[in-house]
């Protein structure tokens, strides 16, 4: 069925009339609210699980959306080359920190060493180090690991180059770091610590300082080899009897907080010498209990500031925009998600945790000057779930996605609407403030799903677009088939246009079919803008 006439005036009964919602091509899928819809192939599902993982939204449980990525991952595995291809996305996605969480890459790391093939496995191997990057991610992959195979010898000898690669001071970090932690929360027997690994791997250095370390794992015996690596300053550090002394180890070995007694957390001597060289995440973490300490002074705040909205330093971090997001949630509210403490925060903090989100996103100096942009962000009801567990729902997070494009593209003619069954046309700018964009986008949030509504608006203003964005669930069931307004659209005023839908959840689904003016990508995936940019200015 080809595209069908559609008037400015044209009614959702009369388009109903012209026989939509009932599916009219062999390559449509019925949608989660009984919409017709198109799959994705399974390498866009597979980015769609890095990058969101699974959570519950308004039509499907957690649990259902696992079991159907968890599937599309064991197809996937079914050939040489699609499992090969799939490690290349995990390797890309999570080194350059592309994803919210990096446990899926993990899930499809394990799984791959399961393959028959051994081409595949020599591939995970390879693939390893970019993914296990921390002696947290290797505790998840052993306890994902014993749920796919047993420890084979290959499996052995890759996690025991993991460690063997380190420098005494690097691996020293790690064994300290990472002592143990229950990686499946609720679940004891999940639990993991670098004593468990080594009994398993059984790895020998022939360094000597290395090996020490493997002693001091496994028996708690240190000798003078470690004298230069953080085990030492660890153990020092335990024994010391004052607030003194642990700062001038702090400073004489670069300590992070980790190191320090928790009983000691509440100086803030100890935070005064830990904040110089604060890991950028431990930062974000412990923004609450240096402004509840009122230990930032003018020239530590600044100093603060600078570190959060250090760009590179940010994407060095490997820190994800959904991180900076949530700790910007979090420490605005002044108060714990999980736990019961309060804080006064500090407009100045609350301020760099914005500029931080908006650099966390890769940032090519192309800009899209001139062209003509539609965002669309679907505010209906399925859109008001939270996203990933986190104290935000999806329709607020896709105004944020869209504030930042609006900021990356000052000089593109960009105009925003909010879609349910009816068009809204909320008042966000550039220059708008992250609290007033989630305020205003909720005036217009529930509602049905016509997301044949952004090409809708597009012909009844009869305006040229270089590209029409949509950010949604792709849970469309109301009025003409997306698709079909999208053709006519194409036909009638702008045969290019870009379409690109920005997938906010991570189901199978797209509103549109495979073609070379239309893209699927993930929100939140941290290279989203420069994907967009790129897809924009193509001819």
């Amino acid at each position: 069925m080809g595209s069908i006439p559609v008037s400015p005036t044209m009614s959702y009964h009369s388009a109903l009339d012209n026989g939509v919602q009932i599916k009219n091509r062999q390559d449509q899928v019925l949608n989660n609210a009984g919409g017709y819809v198109f799959s994705v192939d399974e390498l866009d599902m597979l980015k769609r699980f890095l990058v969101l993982g699974t959570f519950d939204t308004y039509y499907v449980t957690k649990d259902t959306l696992t079991k159907e990525h968890i599937e599309n991952i064991y197809r996937m595995l079914n050939t040489k080359e699609k499992a090969i291809e799939a490690l290349e996305i995990v390797k890309e996605f999570s080194y350059n920190g592309r994803v919210i969480k990096n446990e899926p890459s993990i899930v499809v790391l394990a799984a791959c060493f399961s393959h028959q093939d051994i081409e595949v496995k020599r591939k995970a191997a390879e693939v390893f180090k970019y993914v296990i990057r921390t002696g947290y991610h290797l505790f998840q992959f052993m306890e994902y690991l014993k749920r796919f195979r047993k420890f084979g010898r290959l499996i052995k000898r890759t996690i025991s180059d993991w460690y063997l690669s380190k420098t005494p001071k690097e691996l020293s970090y790690q064994v300290v770091k990472y002592q143990a932690r229950i990686t499946n929360e609720g679940d004891p027997s999940s639990r993991w610590s670098h004593k468990d690994i080594i009994k398993i791997v059984h790895p020998k250095a022939e360094s000597h300082e290395i090996n020490s370390i493997f002693r001091y794992v496994l028996y708690g015996t240190m000798d003078e080899s470690l004298k230069d690596t953080y085990i030492y300053a660890y153990e020092n550090v335990k024994k010391a009897e004052n607030i003194d002394d642990i700062v001038h180890l702090i400073q004489k070995y670069n300590l992070t907080w980790e190191f320090v007694p928790s009983n000691h957390l509440w100086s803030r001597d100890v935070w005064k010498a830990l904040l110089p060289n604060l890991p950028y995440t431990a930062l974000l973490r412990n923004l609450a209990r240096l402004t509840s300490l009122n230990i930032l002074d003018d020239e530590l705040l600044h100093l603060v500031s600078l570190k959060l909205t250090d760009g590179e330093y940010i994407r060095k971090s490997r820190v994800s925009p959904f991180a900076l997001l949530l700790a910007w949630l979090v420490y605005k509210n002044g108060k714990g998600i999980k736990s019961d403490s309060i804080w006064h925060p500090i407009p100045q903090i609350v301020d760099s945790l914005e500029i931080a989100f908006e650099k966390s996103f890769e940032n090519t100096e192309r800009e899209l000057d001139n062209k003509k942009i539609l965002i669309a962000i679907d505010v209906s009801g399925s859109m008001c779930g939270r996203l990933s567990e986190a104290p935000i729902s999806i329709i607020e997070a896709a105004a944020l996605l869209a504030w930042v494009l609006l900021r990356l593209e000052r000089n593109a003619d960009i105009e925003v609407i909010g879609v349910s069954t009816r068009i809204s046309h909320p008042s966000i700018n550039s220059d708008s403030k992250m609290g007033y964009v989630m305020e205003e986008i909720m005036r217009y949030a529930g509602g049905g799903t016509d997301l044949s509504l952004p090409f809708r608006h597009a012909l009844n203003v009869k305006k040229y677009y270089d590209a029409i964005v949509v950010l949604t669930d792709n849970e469309t069931w109301h009025g003409p088939h997306p698709y079909q307004l999208l053709d006519y659209y194409k036909n009638s005023i702008n045969k290019n246009v870009k379409t690109i839908l920005v997938d906010m959840v991570p189901n199978s689904y797209t509103i549109v079919p495979l073609d070379k003016n239309n893209l699927n990508i993930v929100g939140f995936d941290s290279s989203m803008f420069d994907i967009i940019r790129k897809f924009i200015a193509l001819e």
